[in-house]
């Protein structure tokens, strides 16, 4: 299906996101990320 018609023209030209592109790397298994700001889950104290 075409959906091309129900998007606003203006975001036709919005570009990817740099930072959620390193997300979508970092999030995969076996990378190990120094990235401030995106701790591991397991480190968190677990109460």
């Amino acid at each position: 299906m075409d959906f091309s018609n129900l998007i606003a023209e203006r975001m036709l030209e919005v570009k990817a996101s740099a930072v959620r592109e390193i997300f979508k790397v970092a999030a995969q298994p076996g990378v190990i990320t120094l990235a401030g700001g995106n701790p591991a889950p397991e480190s968190f104290p677990a109460e």
